[in-house]
């Protein structure tokens, strides 16, 4: 596996590369705080396997929730033709989220609540506000402020909504 970058953002990282084809990578998620969130596979595909067996077929231009493997070895398998993704790692924070796959060309308007909900460009540039955010960075939606999120042609994003933890 070919890590080609990792950027550090508020409270998750944006971990981006490549693998040869069929190449297989097995990583160690024994530290829960430490794991893919989610994946987005930019070409070709990989397969994810968990050590209890789960398994999750990553595909090009798709979004993949990686939330349900906790723990243990994990394995990712590169498809015949190799692949190049982007994942959301989670940086020692026990927080859950949800993952929406903005697709070209749609505007929406997201209002801040009290949950943390970020912007991540993934493919080509997107605006926010009128601002653009480049490939690879993200806009953090604060609290009661609205965002209007602009997603043009050939660009692509993922809105991350913090999921509530009930308390007993």
């Amino acid at each position: 596996m070919k890590h080609q970058n990792f950027i550090l953002c508020r409270g998750f990282s944006i971990c981006y590369g490549s693998m040869s084809p069929n190449e297989v990578f097995k990583g160690n998620y024994s530290d829960p705080g430490q794991r893919n969130l989610s994946v987005y596979v930019y070409q070709g595909s990989v397969t994810v396997t968990s050590s209890k067996g789960e398994l999750f077929v990553c595909e090009q231009h798709k979004l993949v929730d990686l939330q349900a493997v906790t723990e243990g070895l994990v394995e990712y398998c590169a498809g015949s033709v190799g692949t190049a993704w982007l994942c959301i790692n989670n940086n020692q924070r026990k927080k859950e989220f949800t993952f929406e796959l903005l697709n070209t060309p749609t505007t929406k308007t997201i209002t801040g609540l009290d949950k943390e909900t970020y912007l991540v460009c993934i493919e080509n540039d997107i605006t926010c506000n009128g601002l653009t955010i480049p490939e690879r960075n993200y806009a953090r939606i604060k609290n009661g402020s609205q965002a209007v999120i602009a997603i043009l042609a050939n660009a692509k994003a993922i809105l991350m909504t913090e999921k509530q933890v009930e308390k007993n």
